[in-house]
């Protein structure tokens, strides 16, 4: 009946058994009939669904029933047992109804255990999404392989939508509930009302317990926990945190973004860190716990600023106020009366006046330590031993035997060295293979240890221990490994929940064990790097979540490994690995260290050519190329070429891959023709192993679109992200995120020719899927926001523009965190947005935290800090502030040399701007040779027919046309012209600028019967594409204004000018740069024709937009002057000089005391001084 594609494991076949079960007992038996173990087996109503509530009786009796009442459905004991016994299905049970849990068909109530009877634990669940009150079984068996195999879909695009599969779970303490705790009880009240009054409280040790201590901190915040969460309802989330080094913390700040199903983008271990901090910034109602922080200084980056949740701390540590803590309690030993209690408890014994006192010398022995206790009390429960016989055996085992001949421990308790030694060789009886267990996983870290290292690493243990594992399928590896965690567990030397497929082992367990193993040490370090080597998963996204739970034991082993100096090829790969998992959670500097280390040790044990070398070499080139660092990546992605090819032959993937990241580099240098040659060997060869509908093929075409964008050939682009869209909807459907992606890359593509109506439609199709996907808050909803709003602001629409800009950063900000690449990216944008309407004030202060922001993230790429630079330098150009925005141009340049390279044509645009700076500036005599170089280097990346030669064929022109040097400016103008009518058509608005600039230079000669044909003929041609409401409209009529005022055609120059600023109001608001610019010059119109007052306030007009806009600008200054020399006319002597004096100094702090046109302004000065005094 299961879906053949989709076969089910043991463990889910035992789970539909246990659904199959629970349907009989509600549906086809009385109620007397009902099994005790089935207990409560009722429908509920609830609304439109039905659900089963069930009581669970013990696993074990349960098992029994399903085995002993299910036979005649076909079933046999034999598909649940192994070698016949009836009790290893039981081994299956909670498996079985996690998978139920997965596929949704299960929830567990909260009270997740009770207790039943003596030794006897329930579970309470309840089956749900049953569309109706059932009336044929096997219809219900139907829905169930339906829900299978919409389950097993569904985890194929996890990567895509994870909360598909996933509900936020707000509580993820990795420990259950001690049911034998005892004590504590006024540390638990303090603790609770310093917590009220203050955001953060420690939980330490006295002094007097040395090293590792055992004393009780962890198990008391669990009780903690439990009792302010499941019992009070204090907290609404408790999140606990592996506090022991910093990878640990990281990853499980990532793993609380996973519990609480956060959208978190790519799913980068970084990403899921920033959205977690954010999330804390943002809600109260949580109790943050980090345990085992024995270096409070590590915590400092990890407390959140939020008063409204509260941080508990465990800690060796006494002094937190490094971090802002003043409050600590100090765990003492159990009393006498504590430590019997708790004797008592654990044991289930029954009191006697003679075990009391027993129990009292005993805890006294064993110096009140919790853990010490806890060992004494597992190893009497399993040899069914009195409290006195133990005191006894304890003590007679304390001065003779194996005990006898240890030296006294340093790092621990001497009680807790006895009693685990006493538990350690009651289980080397029971199990040889379960002690060689404890030892291999002592030298791992001792939290939630993946099954995954011993089922995979099987082959590399030893002994007893590797024999248990051999020949044996996944499925069976993985019953073994519980069978030999079973004693382990029993004599309390690890903390193991069936639920979860990983065990811990305490520290100070682990320490005692290392120690005793000092001689061997070397060999299980290497049997443990082994292991982790054969655990590593693979690359890439899929693998992530599991590389996560194994990074903290694979540092755990190099750390021990370098510790004693070991070297090997193993370790060496396992340095690969790691440097492989870090280069992809964008940890480059980390992941270099790594893959160097790996290449050191592979050319040294294995040589120069073996595909280790290979790996780690195409590895650092991965990390360069992403870093902008093109040299080095071409040169060691070339080495990792020549040997996959030589090693793997010329037609392997890993070949393909190889390529891929030479044609990346490539594409990053500019090298446009070798990237493209690179990106379609790579297609033919993809093609040729993977076939011609693969998801990697539709990815390659997107690439090679992307650099066609990137050489302006929009054409062939757009043609390759059709291919890839219409392969993506044939591969995954038409809904699904990397459609909405490709529909979004068309999008751009209309963008790009002008196309905005369509852009339009497709930007918003792709939202809407994407909403669809994720939801309303996701960061892909965000940078969708994103798009549209690029795509209104080309259309002229700031207004609308605006509100998705913002709301697509309140939403990165809001799920990401400020940090997050996704939020510096979007301010950036927002930034540019603002800078774009001349609206500096707003976007400098963003632009100066981006690059704060990104000169503090180690990972950040050198060219994103060199963008930031470059645009902060623009926005201080566009204020005229060429003097704060050299040093900003001179340190980009300097950036882009180091990384590209003298000859790229990034530097190139730089070098522009420069000599743009000096032009503007009149050091005319800078500036010519930085655009002649710009112009060369252009043309020699881009070829001679690129819409940026045009560019700085224009600005050459400029300068020439501020010499006059106007036959040269002509020249260059004209060749601007043609090559634009080339490059884009007659009709298209960068034709129109040509010719409007053209037409400027003839202005400017006085050739006006030139320029006033080329005038008109760019206005027409503005209107024609943009219709009579565009800003290119506005500003031909101002050129045409300006024609007329040299003509002294003023009626016609004030008619054309009035022209302009209603349609500059219309488009823009009153308050716009271009606004002021109009009014300005509509106030020399006036000027000219004695309209004193219109003068006056088109003067003054102009003069409150550019101080509100620009602050200290040369406009600014060009409006005193304005106004001042219209007062002068009128003899308004007192206020003209006012303003003189104002312009005079403020183009003194913009251009120093020698520029023209300080000198143009003294000289108005001087002369209205003396036209007053004559």
């Amino acid at each position: 009946m299961s879906d053949p594609k989709n076969p089910l494991s043991k463990d889910q076949r035992f789970g539909k058994l246990i659904f199959e079960t629970v349907l009989y007992v509600a549906n086809e038996l009385d109620e007397e009939d009902k099994p005790s173990v089935l207990r409560t087996c009722r429908w509920v109503d609830e609304g439109k669904r039905q659900k089963i509530k069930v009581v669970v009786g013990t696993w074990k009796d349960v098992a029994s029933f399903i085995a002993n009442n299910m036979q005649s459905r076909g079933y046999s004991e034999k598909d649940f047992s192994t070698g016949g016994q009836l009790k290893n299905s039981t081994s299956h049970f909670l498996p079985g109804l996690l998978y139920l849990q997965e596929m949704g068909l299960v929830i567990f109530h909260n009270e997740k255990e009770v207790k039943g009877g003596r030794g006897q634990i329930e579970k309470k669940f309840d089956l749900i999404k049953l569309p109706k009150k059932p009336k044929s079984l096997d219809d219900y068996l139907l829905f169930f392989d339906k829900q299978h195999e919409n389950y097993q879909k569904l985890k194929k695009i996890e990567k895509i939508s994870p909360k598909v599969l996933r509900e936020p779970r707000n509580f993820n303490v990795p420990y259950p509930r001690n049911r034998y705790f005892t004590g504590r009880e006024e540390i638990l009240e303090q603790l609770h009302e310093q917590l009220i009054q203050q955001q953060a409280v420690a939980i330490t040790q006295v002094e007097a317990i040395s090293g590792l201590g055992g004393i009780g901190k962890t198990q008391t915040a669990v009780e903690y926990a439990f009792r302010h969460y499941h019992d009070k309802k204090t907290y609404e989330y408790v999140f606990w945190v592996n506090a022991e080094t910093e990878t640990n913390i990281s990853i499980n700040f990532a793993a609380l973004a996973d519990q609480l199903a956060l959208p978190v983008g790519k799913g980068t271990l970084d990403e899921k860190i920033l959205v977690m901090q954010a999330w804390l910034a943002n809600h109260d109602g949580w109790l943050l716990i980090f345990d085992n922080a024995d270096t409070p200084s590590l915590l400092e980056p990890w407390i959140p600023n939020n008063p409204a949740g509260k941080i508990l701390i465990t800690s060796r540590a006494s002094v937190f106020l490094e971090i802002g803590i003043s409050s600590s309690f100090a765990l003492e030993p159990m009393s006498a009366e504590e430590g019997t209690k708790m004797l008592f408890r654990r044991t289930e014994y029954k009191e006697t006046e003679s075990e009391r006192s027993a129990a009292a010398e005993l805890n006294d022995e064993l110096g009140g330590l919790p853990l010490a206790l806890e060992q004494a009390s597992a190893y009497m429960r399993k040899q069914r031993m009195s409290i006195q016989e133990y005191l006894n055996f304890y003590r007679k085992r304390g001065f003779s035997g194996a005990l006898k001949k240890k030296a006294k421990p340093k790092n621990y308790p001497e009680s807790v060295f006895r009693t685990w030694l006493l538990n350690f060789e009651a289980v080397k009886k029971e199990s040889v293979g379960s002690s060689e267990l404890l030892h291999f996983s002592s030298f791992l870290a001792p939290d939630d240890i993946p099954y995954r290292i011993l089922t995979h690493g099987a082959s590399h243990l030893s002994g007893k221990l590797a024999n248990a594992f051999k020949d044996k399928d996944e499925e069976d590896k993985l019953f073994t490994l519980k069978e030999l965690l079973e004693p382990l567990s029993q004599y309390s030397l690890i903390t193991w929940e069936y639920d979860r497929p990983c065990y811990s082992v305490h520290r100070l367990v682990q320490a005692v064990v290392r120690d005793t193993l000092k001689s061997a040490a070397a060999t299980w370090i290497e049997r443990v790097t082994n292991a982790m080597v054969m655990a590593y998963p693979g690359n890439g996204f899929k693998y992530w979540s599991m590389c996560e739970k194994l990074l903290p034991h694979y540092f755990r082993a190099i750390e021990q490994a370098q510790q004693l100096s070991i070297e090997s090829d193993i370790l060496g790969a396992l340095f690969n690995y790691v440097g492989s998992y870090l280069s992809d959670q964008g940890r480059y500097n980390e992941a270099e260290s790594f893959h160097q280390q790996s290449l050191t040790l592979a050319r040294k044990f294995l040589g120069d050519e073996n595909l280790n070398v290979a790996h780690s070499l195409d590895g650092l080139a991965t990390i360069y190329q992403i870093q902008g660092r093109y040299d080095d990546a071409e040169l060691y992605h070339l080495k990792a070429l020549i040997l996959y090819r030589k090693i793997l032959g010329k037609e392997h993937l890993d070949v393909a891959v190889c390529l891929n990241n030479l044609a990346l580099t490539y594409d990053g240098q500019g090298r446009y023709e070798e990237a493209e040659e690179f990106y379609q060997k790579v297609l033919e060869l993809k093609r040729k192993i993977l076939g011609n509908e693969h998801p990697d093929i539709a990815k390659n075409l997107n690439n090679l679109a992307v650099l066609h964008e990137h050489q302006g050939h929009y054409s062939e682009a757009e043609h390759l992200h059709q291919q890839s869209l219409a392969m993506r909807k044939q591969l995954f459907g038409d809904e699904h995120p990397d459609v909405a992606i490709s529909i979004g890359h068309l999008a751009k593509i209309s963008v790009h020719k002008d196309r905005y109506d369509e852009a339009e439609l497709l930007y918003q199709q792709a939202l809407a899927m994407l909403k669809r996907i994720f939801g309303d808050e996701h960061p892909e909803i965000a940078a969708g926001l994103r798009n549209l709003a690029l795509c209104y602001c080309k259309q002229n629409r700031p207004d609308e523009a605006e509100p998705l800009y913002q709301e697509a950063l309140a939403m990165h900000r809001s799920l990401l965190g400020d940090e997050h690449p996704s939020t510096v990216s979007t301010l950036n944008e927002l930034a540019m947005f603002y800078a774009t309407q001349g609206r500096y004030s707003k976007a400098e202060p963003l632009l100066i935290e981006l690059l704060a922001l990104r000169k503090q993230s180690l990972n950040e790429a050198p060219l994103n800090v060199d963008n930031t630079l470059y645009n902060l330098a623009a926005v201080y150009m566009n204020q005229g502030r060429f003097q704060e925005a050299e040093p900003f141009l001179k340190e980009s340049l300097t950036l882009r040399r180091q990384v590209l390279g003298n000859e790229h044509t990034a530097v190139a645009t730089i070098v522009d701007h420069l000599g743009t700076i000096y032009f503007r500036q009149g050091r005319y005599g800078e500036a010519e040779p930085l655009l002649k170089e710009t112009l060369i280097l252009s043309k020699q990346f881009l070829g001679n027919e690129h819409p940026d030669i045009v560019a700085t064929l224009n600005n050459l022109a400029s300068i020439y046309l501020n010499q006059g040097r106007y036959s040269e400016a002509e020249s260059l103008f004209k060749e601007g012209l043609v090559l634009s009518k080339r490059l884009f058509g007659n009709d298209h608005p960068e034709v129109a600028t040509a010719i409007n600039n053209l037409a400027a230079l003839y202005n400017e000669q006085g050739r006006l019967s030139d320029a006033e044909p080329l005038f008109l003929e760019s206005l027409a041609l503005c209107k024609r594409l943009f219709g009579d409401i565009h800003p290119n409209v506005a500003t031909n009529l101002f050129n045409l204004a300006t024609l007329y005022d040299k003509y002294d055609c003023l009626k016609k120059a004030e008619s054309s000018c009035k022209e302009s600023l209603m349609l500059r109001r219309q488009i823009f608001g009153d308050s716009h740069l271009s606004v002021a610019d109009c009014l300005n010059f509509l106030g020399y119109i006036y000027s000219k024709q004695n309209y004193y007052d219109e003068a006056e306030s088109s003067y003054a007009g102009a003069l409150v937009i550019r101080k509100r806009l620009l602050g200290d600008h040369p406009d600014v200054a060009n409006s005193l002057n304005n106004l001042a020399r219209l007062y002068s006319k009128q003899e308004r002597f007192n206020e003209a000089e006012k303003l003189f004096q104002e312009a005079l100094v403020l183009c003194q702090r913009l251009f120093g005391d020698n520029h023209p046109f300080v000198n143009v302004i003294r000289e108005n000065l001087q002369e209205l001084r003396e036209q007053r005094n004559s």
